[in-house]
């Protein structure tokens, strides 16, 4: 009950949160590929 209260109290709170867990979802998922380009590309050198 509380947590929809917030919700209700606070929109710009609920936005927050889910930006920054997309924000963050999309940060990791950037991260690996740039990590699997960059293995791709050492092993290319050998």
């Amino acid at each position: 009950m509380a947590r929809h209260f917030l919700s209700w109290r606070f929109p710009k709170l609920q936005l927050w949160k889910r930006f920054s867990r997309h924000f963050r979802e999309q940060k990791t998922r950037f991260y690996i590929i740039w990590r699997c380009i960059v293995i791709l590309l050492r092993w290319q050198e050998r």
